[in-house]
């Protein structure tokens, strides 16, 4: 998962991080937040705007997180 960092108006995706285990997430004056801990164990926070711009971006992710957790429980 790539998280965003944005400095003077220039976006840089400069970061990767694995979600090992996720603690917690919600939804506050329209924006989805996520905390998880990531394969360095350092805790993760993304925050993504609830807006339709972000509709397809969420749905593509939600359909191969489907799809990976449909295939390793097939293993």
């Amino acid at each position: 998962m790539k998280q965003t960092m944005e400095t003077n108006h220039t976006v840089n995706f400069t970061s990767y991080h694995e979600a090992c285990e996720l603690l917690s997430y919600c939804v506050d004056d329209g924006v989805f937040t996520l905390m998880f801990r990531n394969e360095c164990n350092d805790d993760v926070v993304i925050d993504i705007p609830l807006h339709e711009d972000f509709l397809d971006a969420i749905l593509s992710y939600r359909k191969a997180y489907k799809d990976h957790i449909t295939k390793r429980l097939e293993e």
